[in-house]
Formats: structure tokens, sequence, C-alpha cells
């Protein structure tokens, strides 16, 4: 009864928020949230390339990719599942675009996954990205989390500072 559990997870090499509900009922009615949608996500992330618009959605379904069951995919099969994430451009470089990007679901790999399918693959990503920055850490990073607590029903909010390393991209970009 008083065993905790993950509710909110992030990749492995994703800086930021995670979430663990103490009880197992706290679980169960977070879980029930997010399932629902009604968790209000925002990560922060580093792309290639300059994007030239303010804002966009990707509402592209995702299966796991058939050549390695690992990574996911788009694509339009039948076990695929919808993912819909909108992006804001916060800064544009030289090189590669600031975003703040708010996933309406919980697809593993989804922002990774959708912004590379548009031509803008997260710095430093290994997987979905360009293999030309092995040594660059994964910009990206989940932000904070919003919701309405499931016993007291407050409206709750979490943020996590960017990491160092992030900072340190950025700042990079800006000079």
């Amino acid at each position: 009864e008083l065993r905790p559990g993950i509710v909110h997870r992030i990749d492995k090499d994703t800086s930021g928020l995670i979430l663990i509900a103490k009880t197992d009922q706290a679980h169960y009615l977070l879980a029930q949230k997010f399932a629902n949608r009604q968790v209000q996500k925002e990560y922060h992330c580093l792309v290639h390339g300059v994007i030239d618009h303010l804002e966009g959605d990707i509402e592209q379904a995702l299966d796991r990719d058939p050549a390695d069951w690992q990574k996911r995919c788009v694509s339009n099969g039948p076990k695929s599942k919808d993912a819909f994430t909108h992006y804001k451009l916060e800064e544009r470089f030289s090189y590669a675009s600031y975003l703040r990007v708010h996933p309406r679901t919980g697809r593993m790999h989804q922002i990774r996954v959708h912004l590379s399918y548009i031509g803008h693959p997260v710095v430093g990503d290994k997987i979905y990205g360009l293999k030309h920055d092995p040594n660059i850490h994964l910009a990206l990073h989940a932000f904070s989390l919003s919701l309405e607590h499931p016993i007291s029903k407050k409206q709750i909010s979490w943020e996590a500072p960017l990491p160092n390393d992030f900072v340190a991209m950025l700042e990079n970009e800006r000079k």
C-alpha cells in the first residue's frame, strides 16, 4: 500500500522532471490523469537547423521501428499509436533552434522522433539525430509538469531548471 511508483518517466539521456507517487492510490489516480491527457508537460530542447516559423504542430502516429525494436518511427501501420507534439520557437541561432515543446501524448521517444521527422533532430541525439556529434549530451530537458492534485484537487506545478551543460550549449550558440 505504501509502495511508491514512477508515474512520469523520461528517456535515459533526457534531463529534468520525473513524477513518483507515494501510494498505490496516488499512483493510480495520477496515471489516469496522464492517460486522459490532463497533465500539461513542457520540454526544452535545442535542435539542429533554423526553424523559420514561430510555432508548429506535428501529428504523426508512432510505432516500433521494424529494423530495431528499441526504436520508434513515424508509421501508419495497424499497431501505430496517435502522437501529437506542439512546439514554439524560443530562440534562433545560426545553425540551431531553441524550442519549448508540449507533447499532448506521451509516446516513447515521441519528441525526438517527431522533431527528427520534420528535419530538426535534437542536438546530441545518438539514436534519431545526426551522427557527427557523438560527445554532446542530449539537449532535451523535461522542464515542467502541471496538473490537478488527485486528492486535494488543487492545481500544482513543478519546474526543473536547465542543467549546466544545456545552458552552456545555449551560451555557445549565442556567441
